[in-house]
């Protein structure tokens, strides 16, 4: 069969512009590809999540990436800080910040709309620790017989004893832990190994909480060390809830699960240790946080 003299033409399929949802995905794609810690992620995947809802609510003329606009970031980092806080929105506004620069650089926009908005500004406060009366209270909270008594009891010991991340304590394992030698080695921000010690009575309430745990034969996971006795690991939110919880019941106000940490370094030098050995122990490259 001869072809037609003139074969019809065909029109070019009209270009897809991917949506922000989609971009978020490949960012994400990005951030793990990267082999970022959980943390990090988790922190700034809720930063671009909730500019994405704020986005869809209150900005509804924004369809695309490249028609947010420095206002629209603006008021959302207001609303952040009315409802929230000003550290709150300095984390948002790390997080959107990250966002909007992936998507410069895989040339989705052409300008970020981040560049201009400035950092919010957050006002120093005094850094809070909890007296020897207050751990004693919490303590005391977890002498019972109920199920959550000797894992709460271990893990108050444990963040008293180390200042470790709740990430950090979330993901620790069985084999990381040594209770003969006192010391569990934890993998902190930017996967950096260290060593975190601790003492006898926290090592003698995590053998009481592993031992019972020993005798349940319905835990799901027993390779993290730490978790409710019928339901393991624990997450990185159940640590906050559990400390909050264990607050509420000594009747004390506004602690929550960083304080532990607070407590640690503030303990060690108290108790006349040196700065350089307390940010290994913790975890700190600057000497900032040692000054505040």
């Amino acid at each position: 069969m001869p072809l037609p003299a003139n074969p019809p033409a065909f029109a070019p399929s009209p270009a897809v512009v991917p949506s922000p949802a989609s971009l978020y995905a490949s960012w994400m794609r990005s951030l793990r590809a990267r082999n970022l810690s959980e943390s990090t992620v988790r922190t700034y995947a809720t930063g671009a999540q909730q500019l994405l809802e704020w986005l869809a609510q209150d900005a509804l003329e924004v369809q695309t990436p490249e028609q947010v606009r420095r206002p629209d970031l603006e008021s959302f980092l207001l609303e952040v800080m009315t409802h929230t806080s000003a550290s709150t929105a300095k984390t948002r506004h790390q997080a959107i910040s990250r966002y909007f620069a992936f998507l410069l650089q895989e040339e989705e926009i052409t300008r970020s709309p981040m560049e201009k908005v400035r950092v919010p500004a957050v006002p120093e406060v005094p850094v809070l620790f909890l007296s020897d009366d207050d751990l004693r209270r919490l303590l005391a909270t977890c002498d019972g017989q109920t199920c959550a008594d000797r894992p709460d009891t271990a893990i108050l010991r444990l963040v008293t004893d180390t200042g470790m991340r709740r990430s950090e304590l979330a993901n620790l394992l069985v084999e990381q832990v040594d209770l003969d030698e006192h010391v569990a080695i934890v993998f902190g921000k930017g996967r950096r190994s260290r060593a975190c010690p601790f003492g006898h009575k926290t090592a003698a309430a995590l053998d009481r909480y592993l031992r019972r745990r020993a005798k349940l034969g319905h835990a799901s996971d027993r390779r993290h060390l730490l978790g409710d006795l019928n339901k393991c690991p624990l997450s990185h939110d159940g640590v906050e809830q559990m400390v909050r919880r264990r607050v509420g019941q000594a009747d004390l106000a506004g602690e929550h699960a960083h304080v532990f940490r607070h407590t640690a370094d503030h303990t060690w030098l108290a108790q006349g240790g040196q700065e350089q050995d307390l940010m290994r122990l913790l975890g700190w490259r600057s000497r900032a946080m040692v000054g505040r």
